[in-house]
């Protein structure tokens, strides 16, 4: 294979720069080789052979020094919504991101390389698609010896458990069913008998389909090799039905699960609204990001009150959720109500701790607003007839929709080049619509919430028409028993370091273009005799008005055309000469017919 006139890749001192990318030359000397990506069966570089066609695939190789601007919005305001200001009181500066793809140049020889899978955590929409097209990309670069090791990281532990060889032709049709065809599981042994295992089998490639959890396990398990001298890159695919993982656009299941949900959600409603004082409670995924529960929501439609983590909501007194429900039942009869798995912990006697992942044990939040509902209604004697509906299950093991089919694969491949560029320690996902190579200490930092302030969730409860649920920070009880003159306040109650910017100023270059705008709409019109709705208009000049009110006994008022022509150019077709020259094929009140 040859190693073509590429100079030896050397990353360059990125200072602070929180995207910058661990490699693999970083800590060995690995010089590049010339991809082996879509070209002879993965066995010949491209310089090998000259035809049309492989000059041709050397376009779709990704430069390495491209970039995805991560925030790309400029905010005019620190009140904006949407904006983020760090502890200096600076606003957000812009970072970008290495945008993901295949490299012209490589770093392993395919020949020579033995890759790993995992799959961690819970079930998701999706899973064996990433692992199918895994495998798929690493056979296209030439890779012979892929493992997958079953049952998550147990499969390092458990000897009843050995890893799988795999291959196209025994992934290629795991994608039409759900689950993990490797299984799943949470927890992880002791890093260095992982370690141990991945030296033993001589592993070059490691990619760790997971959660933040998981991809914190991939992070120390980097660390672990690289004090160990070991030559191989880890690369993760972020695994996570919630959508809770931060920078990233969305996660592969996400929108499937949003789908399935909203099945459950109109179920709900379904019984509902066929039953006397009907109520519908649907409880879905979401430990601290109530992501799931609020598109579901919007996506549905038929949803009256949505609780996720992010909001604390009172249940009793006059400004919570059951005096609310009892005035939509008596308003319309039925009341439909999504709530978080997260949603309303304070209220509940938590469980407390982990789990084998790391995440919070929590309560059942579902069952235990189910039996709030059906106390509080029995308690004023008002019939009810209630139903629950929990999804969870059904959710997580279905196979994903056509929308993540896409999405699972193009992150699969993206995975894989991913590691024969040499990144280790490094996430793939999307960002401002774009794929990137993302460091998985910066991803995992905190988990992605839903922002209360954020456009998103303001759509979500004016889908809803929901209050509050909290004590109006204008009355004498927020106060704590003293007057509060209220006024605005930002996030957390607290009052505002800068008020909310006032009414913005309109420039005066576009004021005269929309009145050209409305002075060409009313010739328009006027030329067809419907002059009525327009004579109240104010921005056409007053020869154009003159001629509009006489138009009836003159239509050719020349100064009325004089000033049409004017607004067209030679070849406009609603020029005079242009329509002059037409034959008379319009419809007697047309604007362009032939006596215009």
């Amino acid at each position: 294979m040859s190693a073509g006139k590429a100079r030896s890749f050397a990353f360059s001192d990125e200072g602070d720069d929180p995207f910058a990318l661990e490699h693999i030359s970083d800590h060995h000397d690995c010089p590049p080789i010339e991809s082996t990506y879509r070209n002879s069966g993965g066995n010949a570089s491209c310089t090998s052979n000259k035809s049309g066609d492989q000059n041709d695939m050397r376009r779709i190789y990704v430069h390495d020094d491209d970039r995805v601007l991560i925030k790309v919005v400029h905010f005019g305001h620190p009140t904006s919504v949407g904006i983020e200001i760090d502890d200096k009181g600076e606003t957000y500066v812009g970072c970008r991101a290495r945008r993901a793809g295949p490299r012209a140049w490589i770093y392993f020889q395919p020949e020579t390389v033995r890759a790993a899978i995992v799959t961690c955590g819970g079930l998701c929409p999706g899973l064996n698609d990433v692992i199918r097209q895994t495998v798929f990309s690493l056979e296209v670069y030439g890779v012979k010896e892929i493992l997958g090791l079953q049952y998550g990281f147990r499969g390092f532990a458990d000897k009843k458990y050995p890893p799988i060889m795999l291959s196209r032709k025994i992934v290629q049709r795991i994608n039409m069913v759900g689950g993990s065809f490797l299984g799943v599981s949470r927890g992880c042994p002791p890093l260095d008998d992982i370690v141990d295992k991945l030296a033993e089998w001589k592993i070059s490639m490691f990619f760790v389909i997971g959660g933040n959890g998981s991809h914190a396990g991939a992070s120390a398990i980097c660390e672990k090799c690289q004090a160990r001298k070991l030559k191989m890159v880890v690369v993760g695919i972020p695994k996570t039905i919630d959508n809770d993982i931060q920078i990233l656009d969305k996660t592969f299941g996400f929108d499937t699960a949003v789908e399935e949900a909203q099945r459950a959600i109109n179920a709900a409603y379904i019984e509902a609204s066929s039953a006397y004082n009907g109520v519908g409670i649907v409880k879905l995924m979401g430990r601290q990001s109530g992501y799931i529960t609020m598109y579901a929501t919007i996506a549905s439609g038929q949803v009256d009150i949505v609780l996720i983590p992010e909001v604390p909501f009172l249940l009793d007194t006059q400004y919570g959720v059951l005096e609310y429900m009892k005035k939509r039942l008596e308003q319309f009869g039925i009341c439909v109500v999504v709530i978080a798995e997260g949603a309303g912990q304070d209220l509940l006697e938590g469980v407390g701790g982990t789990d084998a992942s790391g995440n919070p044990i929590l309560g059942d939040v579902g069952k235990w607003f189910y039996g709030k509902v059906k106390a509080y209604f029995a308690s004023i004697k008002f019939a009810v007839d209630v139903k629950y509906i929990d999804p969870t299950y059904m959710i997580r093991a279905r196979a994903c929709n056509s929308s993540d089919h896409i999405f699972c694969s193009i992150l699969g491949q993206n995975a894989v080049h991913g590691a024969f560029a040499g990144y280790t320690n490094v996430t793939v996902g999307v960002v401002n619509t774009h794929y990137c190579f993302l460091p998985i200490p910066e991803v995992i930092r905190k988990p992605r919430m839903v922002d209360p302030n954020s456009n998103m969730y303001h759509r979500c409860v004016t889908s809803t028409g929901q209050p509050e649920f909290q004590i109006p920070t204008c009355t004498t009880e927020a106060a704590g028993g003293k007057s509060s003159s209220g006024g605005w306040s930002a996030a957390g109650g607290s009052k505002a370091v800068v008020a909310p910017h006032g009414p913005p100023e309109r420039k005066k270059s576009l004021s005269l273009k929309l009145d050209m705008v409305a002075s060409s709409k009313l010739d328009m019109v006027a030329s067809s005799g419907d002059v009525k709705s327009y004579e109240s208009s104010s921005s056409v000049n007053n020869s154009c008005k003159s001629s509009e009110n006489n138009r009836s006994s003159d239509r050719s008022n020349t100064s009325c055309q004089s000033d049409r022509q004017q607004m067209h150019d030679a070849n406009c077709p609603m020029a005079q000469h242009n329509i002059a020259a037409r034959p008379k094929c319009h419809d007697p009140m047309c604007p362009v017919r032939h006596n215009y």
